[in-house]
């Protein structure tokens, strides 16, 4: 039975405390309360479970909260959508679904940059999200980045051929628009890698290669040390 405390509440059974804590000056402190349970703790530091996983803050929990920054996003406030997904994140960063929706947050507000960060962190975790695929895919195409566009295109159609998901459906259509700036300026495209493909070339060239490098400058071999761990 909980004992009572001197103003009537009940005090709770105290979790496994470090003993002997001393200060700087040599003077015992209190012990001190260890807030969570030690195993998960442990796994947590080990990087085997996730800040909600330690919290006990479940997915179900999770997604209740993720509906309601969902909604805010619909309604156009997204700084506070924008909050909410971000601690989400922290929660559990390998959800693909909250990093996919802070990536619309960020696209929104023409963060472009930042939102490509958040679709590739969501495609990291689940590269068959066709959301994150055609969003990413979208920016790309519109910074006239037509590769990468293209093939965020692609595997979006071929991991929903059936069109489900409507970001599938939306991929189709971009695909199509896509094609046809290929087609009216495929010239500029062709030049364009041509450019790239020679700028490459020539770098290599001027870069010296190993060989060189040990004609034009003898050194004295030093024996091998193994790498510092970072």
């Amino acid at each position: 039975m909980a004992t009572k405390a001197k103003g009537g509440a009940g005090e709770k059974k105290k979790k496994p405390v470090a003993e002997g804590a001393v200060s700087a000056a040599g003077a015992a402190q209190e012990p001190v309360t260890v807030a969570y349970d030690r195993q998960l703790l442990n796994e947590f530091v080990l990087g085997n479970i996730t800040l909600g996983e330690l919290e006990g803050i479940g997915k179900e929990v999770q997604y209740q909260i993720a509906e309601r920054g969902y909604k805010l996003l619909n309604a156009g406030k997204l700084k506070e959508a924008e909050k909410i997904f971000k601690g989400l994140i922290t929660l559990d960063p390998f959800d693909s679904y909250f990093h996919t929706v802070l990536g619309s947050i960020h696209q929104r507000q023409d963060m472009k940059d930042e939102a490509i960060e958040e679709y590739s962190r969501a495609l990291k975790v689940n590269p068959f999200n066709p959301t994150a695929l055609a969003n990413r895919g979208e920016i790309y195409f519109q910074q006239g980045r037509v590769l990468e566009a293209t093939q965020d295109f692609q595997a979006a159609i071929e991991n929903d051929p059936e069109c489900k998901e409507p970001a599938t459906l939306r991929c189709r259509v971009l695909s199509m628009a896509l094609a046809k700036t290929i087609e009216e300026n495929k010239d500029k495209i062709l030049e364009s890698m041509a450019k790239t493909k020679k700028g490459a070339a020539k770098k290599a060239a001027a870069s010296p290669t190993p060989a060189k490098a040990k004609a034009a400058a003898p050194v004295k071999p030093k024996p091998a040390v193994p790498a510092k761990k970072k």
